[in-house]
């Protein structure tokens, strides 16, 4: 199951959260608004460097809408299982 975006806001979530990019020389700092999951951070790494980049994904950036990590997790993790913190109650789902 998924909720529509528009329902944070009846809930009083709001989703004024941005993503934010920085580069200085072969750096690349990343804002993001939520909890980046160590899993997407490090691919997202990993495909910087083979690039000739050095990425440093920042969580927290102004806002919090949730829990992001990857999308395999959200089809294997119950909402009982030890995942499912995360992947549930962290993403607002």
């Amino acid at each position: 199951m998924r909720a529509s975006p528009f329902a944070g806001a009846l809930v009083g979530i709001d989703s004024d959260g941005w993503w934010h990019g920085l580069r200085i020389g072969g750096l690349v700092l990343v804002g993001t608004p939520c909890d980046l999951s160590g899993e997407l951070s490090a691919g997202w790494r990993a495909t910087a460097a083979a690039r000739g980049y050095t990425l440093w994904p920042l969580s927290f950036n102004g806002d919090y809408l949730g829990y992001v990590s990857p999308d395999a997790y959200y089809a294997d993790a119950g909402l009982t299982d030890r995942e499912g913190y995360e992947m549930y109650t962290m993403s607002w789902c």
